[in-house]
Order: C-alpha cells, then sequence, then structure tokens
C-alpha cells in the first residue's frame, strides 16, 4: 500500500504529432505523452494507459478493478477504463524504483503528468 504521499510511476514518453492527434481528442498541436510500464488501460479493447502532461487522472476501485477517469477527455466518454495488465484488472501501479505501488481499495488517487513525469497521489 502507499505509504508516502507521492510516489513517482515508471513511465516512458510517447510523442504523439499534432495538428488533429489521430482523433484522440487531445486537442491541436504536438504532444508528449506518458505510458506507464506494464500496465493498460482495459475497456472493450486493451489500450496504452497514456497520460496527457498537464491533466489529472482520477482512480477510483469499483468493487471490480481501477476505474480511471479524467475531465474534458472525449476519448473516454461512454467507456470504462480500468488498469489492467494482460486483460486482466490489476490493483497496483510502477513504481520508478522497480517496485509494485499496491493500491488500497478504501482509497481514492490520482496521477498526474507533467514535463517531470508522472506520480501518485492519494486525495
Amino acid at each position: 500500500m502507499i505509504t508516502t504521499s507521492v510516489v513517482a510511476l515508471a513511465a516512458k514518453r510517447h510523442y504523439i504529432p499534432g495538428p488533429d492527434n489521430h482523433g484522440e481528442g487531445f486537442g491541436g498541436g504536438d504532444h508528449i505523452l506518458l505510458g506507464l510500464d506494464g500496465v493498460h488501460l482495459q475497456n472493450d479493447g486493451g489500450a496504452p494507459f497514456l497520460l496527457v502532461q498537464g491533466y489529472a487522472y482520477d482512480l477510483v476501485h469499483d468493487g471490480t478493478g481501477w476505474r480511471v477517469t479524467v475531465d474534458d477527455r472525449p476519448y473516454m466518454a461512454g467507456h470504462v477504463h480500468r488498469i489492467a495488465q494482460h486483460g486482466i484488472p490489476v490493483g497496483w501501479l510502477p513504481a520508478a524504483d522497480g517496485t509494485r505501488t499496491e493500491l488500497d481499495p478504501a482509497r481514492r488517487y490520482q496521477v498526474r503528468a507533467d514535463e517531470d513525469g508522472a506520480t501518485l497521489v492519494e486525495v
């Protein structure tokens, strides 16, 4: 379980060229996205867990798994996205130190992305 208020996450940078960003709803211009190592978002298919810098992604356990939501992201509308590995819901995120950060279903979290990387915070 999280024992500190902020945990650095293991993430790789991905470049998405503008202006339309392949219909992903990121707005005009180029973007650097962060992908979390070893996990993806599972809905009606699997997709990398890519984070747009400047956004906070809410994580809440919904009884099935860790549901991920973020305001103003058209590509997430109408879908339920859960953290998964190989299509199976997981209760952890990859920490920058190579360990897994276990998530406590009784708590709420946010994953935040900025120019320095991705962090997990309890909210």
